[in-house]
């Protein structure tokens, strides 16, 4: 006697329901793709001797190999962390300050390793972040109304020969034909050091030197009233003429006068 189809199916379906009993379900789903090649995203300065660091999440990874080396041109890797997790925390003693590091992301799946083409270039810091940021973009500006204290982290890698500059945007309101002055001092260096190395750039402007203890002159040639917006940035080139470092300048802002033009 022939036995009905349903009945067969339901006898070739035993094995596959027993196997997903068992936990594999996901093994029976997963893609079988190559892990994604990902570069960890680092942020830096936002607690002392603390490097944040995160990546996506990739259902074609087994494991995650996190793997750092200092930036002196060897990148000598050494792992830091592997698991499961998609973000890591690395300390440092906290006589380390402005060491610059970098950061691969090595994938695993099955036996296979699959390392990162990238690194995240980090830097290890006993200075953090002034309490203005975020303030990156002119949607974030902070509005100048009389004293500014900041600090801006910046620095030069080896490593692809990359640079990163702090950027902190501001904004004045000003009367229609009014005028300000803004004191600008930068607070790392001594006082009888005539430049900066920061720049000032307003909105829709270009860069431009700011000297040391010098008084900016910020105009409203309008008959309403308006904010005017501009950023300072550290003028890399100045900073370190192309050798690797890093460094957190400091200066202070201070809105001393508002006149009539």
């Amino acid at each position: 006697m022939k036995k009905p189809l349903a009945f067969l199916l339901s006898i070739a379906f035993i094995p596959l329901l027993h196997s997903c009993a068992n936990g594999d379900i996901s093994e029976l789903l997963r893609s079988y793709d190559d892990p994604s090649d990902d570069t960890p995203a680092a942020r830096c300065y936002e607690q002392a001797h603390t490097v944040s660091l995160t990546w996506r999440p990739d259902p074609c990874a087994d494991t995650f190999i996190l793997m750092r080396a200092e930036d002196d041109g060897a990148e000598e890797f050494e792992e830091v962390y592997s698991g499961g997790a998609t973000k890591y925390t690395d300390t440092f003693p906290p006589t380390d300050d402005q060491r610059r590091v970098l950061y691969r992301l090595d994938k695993v799946r099955g036996t296979k390793l699959f390392k990162g083409s990238d690194c995240a270039c980090a830097v290890v810091s006993a200075t953090l972040h002034d309490l203005h940021e975020p303030d990156g973009t002119a949607e974030q500006a902070v509005e100048l109304e009389r004293i500014i204290t900041a600090t801006m982290p910046c620095s030069q890698f080896r490593y692809k020969g990359r640079a990163f500059g702090d950027e902190d945007w501001f904004y004045i309101r000003l009367k229609p034909l009014c005028r300000a002055y803004i004191e600008f001092v930068q607070l790392d260096i001594d006082s009888s050091v005539p430049d900066t190395c920061f720049l000032l750039t307003e909105q829709g402007g270009l860069p431009q030197d700011v000297a040391n203890r010098s008084k900016i002159v910020v105009e409203n040639s309008t008959l309403a009233s308006r904010c005017i917006y501009f950023k300072i940035c550290p003028d890399l080139n100045k900073l370190f003429s192309g050798v690797p470092g890093a460094s957190v300048p400091a200066y202070r802002m201070e809105l001393s006068e508002e006149v009539y033009k």
